[in-house]
C-alpha cells in the first residue's frame, strides 16, 4: 500500500527511536511485526477480498470477461463433445470468434517499450536526486567544519 507519511517511531511512545513507523493510505500503522503476521495469515486475507477497494472498482469488467470467456469456452467444449462437422455453423461461428494474435504482439512489443522508457526515467529522477542529496550533504559539511575551524572545539560563544 502507499504510504502516505513516514513519521519517526520515536514519535510513538515505547518504540525504538531508529525505526520508522510506516502509514498506508487507510490510515493503518504498520511495523515490521504487523508486516509478518498480515502476510502469515493467508487465510484471513482471502476472506477480506469482497472488501478489496480495487476488486469493486474492476469487478464489472472482471465480470464481463469472465462470461465472455465461458461463452466462448462453452462453445468450443461443445464442438468437441458433440463431434460436429468442421464445416457446420459452430465451426463458422468458432472462426468469427478467433482472435488473430498479432494485435497481442503489437500491444505486448509497446507496452514493452513504454515499460523501460519509464523505467530509464524513473532511474533518472533516482539518480538526479542522489546527485542533489550527495551536493547538500558536502554543503552541510564544509560548512560544519567552517564553523568548527571559526569557533573550535570546545569553545562557548558569548
Amino acid at each position: 500500500a502507499p504510504v502516505s507519511s513516514l513519521p519517526l517511531a520515536g514519535d510513538v511512545p515505547g518504540a525504538e527511536p531508529w525505526r520508522w513507523s510506516l502509514r498506508t493510505d487507510d490510515g493503518l500503522e504498520l511495523n515490521e511485526s504487523d508486516l509478518r503476521d498480515k502476510r502469515s495469515n493467508w487465510l484471513r486475507d482471502l476472506l477480506s477480498i469482497g472488501k478489496s477497494r480495487v476488486l469493486l472498482r474492476v469487478a464489472d469488467r472482471l465480470f464481463g470477461t469472465t462470461v465472455w470467456a465461458a461463452f466462448v469456452a462453452g462453445i468450443y467444449e461443445a464442438k468437441s463433445l458433440m463431434g460436429m462437422p468442421e464445416d457446420g455453423v459452430v465451426a463458422r461461428a468458432m472462426e468469427t470468434l478467433l482472435v488473430p494474435t498479432w494485435p497481442h504482439e503489437a500491444v505486448g512489443g509497446f507496452l514493452a517499450i513504454l515499460l523501460v522508457f519509464r523505467t530509464d526515467q524513473a532511474y533518472e529522477r533516482f539518480w538526479e536526486g542522489r546527485e542533489l542529496w550527495a551536493t547538500v550533504h558536502s554543503s552541510t559539511r564544509c560548512l560544519s567544519m567552517l564553523a568548527l575551524s571559526h569557533y573550535g572545539p570546545g569553545a562557548t560563544r558569548d
